[in-house]
């Protein structure tokens, strides 16, 4: 990481003295024109409507010179863009089914399984606010697809952090995350959620029903699908065991009373339903 900041630097450094010296090569260059014209104009052999003539078009010619000196130091940063724009291209048909002006169509399975499958992670710089001490320093890693892969490490030491991070439920300050080619900071909350879920170790249940806490990462869910998640999570028989079995309404006294793992199973079964290419869970022991 400090290589790469150093390289940043230099680049922009590079950068800037180019900069200073394309318009200075515009200066001189003009005032050269000028210059010789005046002295033509003054011995006859250029009239001043030619001068003003010159002037014009060599400042027309200048600007595509400046814009190439400043564009070939940006060059990597330039393709790199255009690499992006390529990956986030590729995922236009999923708003395929939304009409004209209204919203997002739902990210489908086959579209988030059609998304690049290597997770990288390159030089993850993660602190809180009013931290003395980052919570990541400068983590970089490739999971490869199809394995499963166990963090550990003891308490404090960035676990939690950093599948937060990659679930974009809080911001690097520098480094990135990409699915293949795409960078999974430049999409918005419901694509990138599409892509990569995440089961927190403290999961959130909503006051409303169960049918409305799992279609939370699935809205448009039928009710067979609920029952089908719930059975392979083995959430089935709690629920059936409710008052109203699936409609039951979690109000803070039921919730009171709902055990750790009925939490649990509950959020694993939300990522389920949305089948993400990419699980992050957090303790889900």
């Amino acid at each position: 990481f400090e290589r790469q900041a150093e390289a940043q630097f230099a680049l922009d450094r590079a950068f800037r003295r180019l900069q200073a010296a394309a318009a200075s090569l515009g200066a001189l260059t003009q005032s050269g024109i000028v210059f010789m014209g005046a002295w033509q104009v003054i011995q006859g052999a250029l009239s001043p409507g030619a001068l003003i003539a010159c002037t014009l078009l060599g400042s027309r010619l200048l600007a595509p010179v400046q814009q190439g000196l400043l564009l070939a130091v940006r060059l990597p940063d330039t393709l790199r863009v255009l690499r992006q724009i390529d990956a986030m291209m590729a995922l236009r048909g999923v708003d395929a089914a939304a009409g004209e002006g209204g919203p997002a169509a739902p990210v489908s399975r086959a579209a988030a399984r059609a998304a690049p499958e290597a997770l990288r992670i390159d030089a993850a710089i993660l602190r809180y606010p009013g931290a003395g001490a980052p919570a990541l320093r400068g983590v970089s890693t490739v999971i490869e697809p199809g394995t499963m892969v166990c963090l550990t490490g003891p308490s404090g030491a960035g676990k939690t952090s950093l599948l937060r991070a990659v679930a974009g439920l809080w911001r690097l300050q520098a480094g990135s995350v990409y699915l293949g080619a795409l960078n999974l900071a430049q999409l918005d909350p419901a694509r990138r959620s599409a892509l990569v879920g995440h089961v927190g170790h403290a999961p959130v249940v909503l006051h409303g029903s169960v049918a409305q806490n799992l279609r939370l990462g699935a809205p448009g869910a039928a009710e067979a699908a609920l029952w089908e998640a719930a059975e392979e999570i083995g959430l089935a028989e709690a629920v059936r065991a409710l008052p109203q079995g699936m409609e039951t309404r979690l109000t803070h006294e039921l919730q009171a009373r709902l055990t750790p793992a009925f939490r649990t199973k509950l959020a694993l079964a939300q990522a389920l339903l949305r089948d993400p290419p990419t699980l992050l869970l957090d303790e889900p022991e």
